[in-house]
């Protein structure tokens, strides 16, 4: 099973999406009801903790048990204990408890390691779906070409025609 965690720091009224939270809680329900073991929200807002408190009576039983709060002084040994003390240096950046240097912001990162980092990176590759570091570049160039419609030459994808 999965262990989501999602770092909350920085949400407010300004960027929430109720959008967002629907489409979460639908496709998490379609699609991976059964997947995700827990789910943590880190650094959540304060005010979070009145409305967890009063919607838990209705929610369903199995839902309170994968839902964990975890409050920014917490957010250290709680990463800690999940990804190991044994790789946690090495693993997570140190607002999460390691050594590792941060995480960069969502949309700042400019290669595959720096999009969904490196663990998950190697893994792709390995399995082929992305090329190897390198192997997206065009042959009479040095500059990038797209590998999905998304974004530039980021490994999320084999190179287009």
């Amino acid at each position: 099973q999965w262990i989501l965690c999602i770092d909350c720091e920085g949400v407010g009224l300004s960027n929430f999406s109720l959008e967002y939270v629907k489409m979460f809680v639908r496709e998490s329900a379609e699609r991976y009801l059964e997947r995700i073991g827990a789910i943590y929200l880190l650094n959540p807002p304060k005010a979070w903790k009145v409305v967890y408190t009063m919607m838990r009576p209705l929610l369903h039983p199995r839902t309170l048990r994968k839902l964990k709060l975890v409050a920014t002084s917490e957010v250290p040994t709680t990463m800690r204990a999940l990804v190991g003390e044994a790789r946690a240096e090495a693993l997570l950046p140190r607002s999460y408890g390691g050594r590792a240097a941060e995480f960069l912001a969502p949309g700042r990162g400019e290669t595959l390691d720096e999009k969904v980092g490196p663990v998950l990176a190697n893994v792709w590759r390995q399995i082929g779906f992305a090329p190897a570091a390198g192997e997206c570049r065009p042959q009479v160039s040095d500059e990038p070409v797209a590998c999905c419609p998304l974004t530039a030459c980021c490994g999320l994808g084999r190179p287009r025609a």
